[in-house]
């Protein structure tokens, strides 16, 4: 699993939605909607499995947003292996303190920094 960090406005989404074009049979899930969030919120297996369906790939927009995150995650990556999962969020912060312990060697880090674009004069 992925995990992806960084400020608010730095191109997680517009990076993750180009993943999702890219990448046939990809889900992008904001984890701040209500349905998401109510599907999302429970360690049944077969409940999650139905939410997921055979996606290949999953964008998990802002999970810090559900409860037991970090072991959900863990669920997901050890009983659905074939499925590659991507977490975003800007509060990292929030979202590293959540996940850290539960997904101990499931998960690679990524902090994605504002792009610098330097201006020449002439």
């Amino acid at each position: 699993m992925i995990v992806l960090y960084g400020a608010r406005r730095v191109g997680k989404t517009t990076l993750s939605e180009f993943l999702i074009d890219e990448i046939p049979n990809s889900k992008y899930i904001n984890c701040e909607l209500l349905q998401n969030k109510i599907a999302l919120e429970t360690t049944n297996s077969e409940l999650l499995k139905n939410f997921i369906c055979s996606y290949r790939l999953i964008v998990l927009h802002e999970p810090q947003h559900i409860k037991n995150i970090g072991l959900i995650l863990k669920i997901l990556v050890d009983t659905f292996p074939e499925i590659q999962i991507i977490a975003t969020g800007s509060s990292s912060f929030n979202l590293s303190h959540q996940i850290s312990e539960p997904l101990t060697g499931r998960s690679r880090k990524f902090l994605l920094y504002p792009f610098s674009i330097e201006e020449k004069t002439t």
